[in-house]
């Protein structure tokens, strides 16, 4: 571990990311059966008895925003694999699934909430334009709403009695148990360990995670949990994941293609030679013949899912005040921030500088909240530019982290004060980026 103090932020151009120097004889040490590198990585259909399916954190959440048609194909699909005695869960993805199960709970509860609030209205009409007939209309309006608000409390009640036995979790119930539960074989203290080493080396996979609480062992403690396997059945895997991140695929334009052959080599040891590949999980729906309508509704629901995550870690609203028309604002995400110089321009712009102590591509970027951002096509500003009103300004370090700020209010407070609001976004490293 380095000096550095780990609750503070990396201010560009300041520290290291790294934990220690990697070994040179790393990749000797990855690809160690060096006869098996030109052999392709290929894995039947899932469909296959001889192919083990096994099932990430994702995947099991995943189902809580499917229609209940859907569920039950589901659930068939889960118990087919059960009874071919291929199907396995890593004991990490079932702890991670109760750990965030009643969090997704909660977001249905305020869904409904916000469905109730979005009904009440007090709106009157003046009285010279009141009719009978708009009278007898706002009378069944009423009604309607009546039975609408009704649906959505009895619809509350029911998520609010899941204890443990709601449709998702049932599914689960039936498809998993110690059978087909895995877990790695070592101690937990010596694969932390090995954890450590890995994460130092920045050795596939989970180590893009290591800014988490868990500093990202969940993912290979997954992984371990799938190399115990495959050393025990020595068959090829399809893991399902949505999990496209680049310490586990090869990516292109954003999405994760290959598996990383690093991960391939590590299988291909454990296992004796056989193979594994990443899959969505509609993809595996439609290699079991599935119905269409089902795998159409999965592949939507994982859309949906990505939205969620990217979500989750932007759009983060921040306000700053600046005195005397011009200061040094500063963007904070984990522990990468961006410190920029800016000014009061008008009153729908302000002047963004670049920032010599802390040097970072600027630019400024026009699109869409929540639209995939197309880097290649941004230009590096290297003299003060303007940002108004609705404009987001970009800004890169060499780290590979993105800043994205889109400006969305400008309120005078007094002669010396001004408050500037920006909505923003910081991707780590690979990420996706996404216009907040």
């Amino acid at each position: 571990m380095s000096a550095r103090d780990e609750n503070k932020p990396i201010r560009e151009g300041k520290g290291d990311d790294t934990e220690g120097p990697a070994s040179p004889l790393r990749l000797e040490d990855i690809f160690e059966d060096v006869g098996s590198i030109f052999l392709p990585n290929q894995v039947g259909k899932a469909s296959s008895r001889d192919v083990l399916i096994a099932v990430d954190t994702n995947v099991l959440l995943l189902p809580l925003t499917i229609g209940s048609d859907a569920l039950s194909k589901l659930q068939a699909f889960y118990e087919r694999l059960r009874a071919e005695e291929r199907l396995f869960l890593p004991a990490r993805a079932a702890r991670e699934y109760i750990s965030n199960r009643d969090r997704k709970f909660a977001d249905l509860l305020k869904t409904l909430n916000d469905m109730k609030s979005r009904v009440n209205h007090d709106t009157k009409l003046p009285p010279i334009l009141d009719t009978e007939d708009y009278a007898a209309a706002e009378k069944a309006l009423a009604a309607a709403k009546n039975d609408y608000m009704k649906a959505l409390a009895k619809l509350g009640a029911t998520v609010r009695s899941w204890n443990g036995d709601d449709p998702v979790t049932k599914v689960y119930a039936a498809a998993f148990d110690q059978s087909n539960i895995i877990s790695p074989q070592q101690e937990l203290s010596q694969v932390l360990l090995e954890w450590k080493s890995r994460r130092a080396e920045q050795r596939p996979p989970g180590y893009k995670d290591a800014s988490k609480p868990d500093t990202g062992v969940g993912d290979f403690l997954i992984w371990k949990s799938l190399l115990d396997l495959a050393e025990t059945k020595k068959k090829d895997m399809i893991f399902i994941t949505g999990d496209e991140k680049a310490d586990w695929s090869v990516r292109v334009d954003g999405k994760g293609v290959f598996p990383r052959p690093e991960l391939i080599a590590e299988y291909r040891k454990a296992s004796g030679g056989k193979n594994i590949r990443f899959a969505n999980l509609h993809d595996v729906l439609r290699e079991m013949d599935v119905a269409e309508e089902v795998v159409s509704e999965v592949e939507a629901a994982e859309q949906i899912a990505i939205s969620h995550e990217w979500y989750k870690s932007i759009g983060i609203p921040q306000s700053f005040t600046i005195y005397g028309g011009r200061a040094d604002i500063v963007f904070v995400r984990e522990r990468v921030s961006f410190e920029l110089n800016v000014a009061l321009g008008t009153a729908e712009s302000i002047w963004v500088y670049p920032n010599a102590a802390f040097p970072i591509t600027l630019s400024k970027y026009v699109g869409l909240p929540g639209s995939i951002v197309q880097m290649a096509a941004l230009v590096r500003m290297d003299q003060p530019f303007i940002l108004s009103l609705g404009e987001t300004l970009w800004a890169g370090d060499k780290r590979g982290n993105t800043l994205l700020a889109r400006l969305s209010s400008i309120s005078v407070l007094s002669e010396s004060e001004v408050k500037l609001s920006f909505f923003y976004a910081i991707h780590i490293g690979e990420e996706d980026v996404f216009s907040p």
